[in-house]
């Protein structure tokens, strides 16, 4: 416990396993000041390499997804345009056959 730790909360019935709030600056000092072992930077830097590997996926994922939706709006519209058109020569095939 640090020499100038003031704060105390009250014990209740229950506060066996509760963390005392807040926590003592100076712990969270010496915390800071630890030296990392290689063991504990190795596995920060496997899980960061993993997080990058996990964004990137993503990524390509939602690039794949926007392509698809792109593709499937560009046949939605190909395909309306081809029916308007075939609705307009079948209307000027119409109007020919009443004129004949």
């Amino acid at each position: 416990m640090c020499d100038n730790y003031e704060y105390d909360p009250p014990q209740g019935l229950f506060s066996i396993n509760k963390p005392r709030l807040p926590l003592p600056l100076c712990e969270f000092i010496e915390y800071v000041g630890q030296e990392q072992s290689p063991d504990d930077i190795a596995e920060v830097e496997r899980l960061a390499a993993e997080g990058r590997a996990r964004w990137r996926a993503a990524e390509v994922v939602d690039s794949i997804v926007k392509r698809s939706n792109r593709a499937r709006l560009e046949e939605a519209e190909r395909s309306r345009k081809y029916e308007a058109e075939l609705k307009q020569c079948e209307e000027e095939t119409r109007r020919h056959a009443k004129e004949l």
